[in-house]
């Protein structure tokens, strides 16, 4: 039996739900969305959020392994209208620029949840720890690139692609 205070909660968070979220898409078991930001994502079961880390607009930790947490962020720029397919191109030589010993690996076209995007991924130092570093480029529709980063040691960094491009492919641009 319900009270009506209880009922009344009950249909408030209801109507919170159905308010914050304008596309069914957006919404789901675990799935986190930024209405501020225009994008939503699923991170991975016991990854733990971290919040905006270094100017990201949401960060997720993983496993540790090691004295290194397996981790994502998302990050934005701003869309200059230039063809997807540069992006890697772009951004690989600001990396070479920040990242101590950067060596890019691969790159290439794909398709994250039906919309054309990009990856770029190399290696570099970070102290001791020789880590692998996966991006994916995506436009939004708000004049935004979101950029997905992974990184985990070059030693494990196979054994997490998996989960990585999962997230890649959870992302929904609004």
């Amino acid at each position: 039996m319900h009270t009506r205070a209880g009922l009344a909660t009950m249909l408030a968070l209801t109507a919170s739900v159905i308010l914050s979220c304008s596309d069914s898409s957006l919404t789901g078991p675990r799935r986190v969305h930024d209405r501020e930001n225009g994008f939503s994502v699923v991170p991975p079961d016991g990854w733990v959020s971290r919040g905006k880390v270094t100017g990201s607009l949401m960060t997720y930790y993983g496993p540790t392994e090691g004295d290194f947490p397996i981790n994502f962020s998302i990050n934005t720029a701003r869309d200059r209208g230039e063809p997807v397919e540069d992006l890697p191109a772009k951004f690989k030589a600001m990396l070479s620029r920040t990242l101590p010993g950067y060596s890019p690996v691969d790159e290439g076209v794909v398709t994250l949840n039906g919309k054309k995007a990009s990856y770029l991924s190399g290696t570099y130092q970070d102290g001791t720890l020789q880590l692998r570093k996966l991006q994916y480029f995506i436009r939004g529709t708000n004049r935004q690139i979101y950029a997905i980063s992974f990184h985990a040691p070059v030693e494990s960094f196979a054994a997490h692609r998996a989960t990585f491009e999962a997230v890649a492919q959870s992302v929904r641009t609004d």
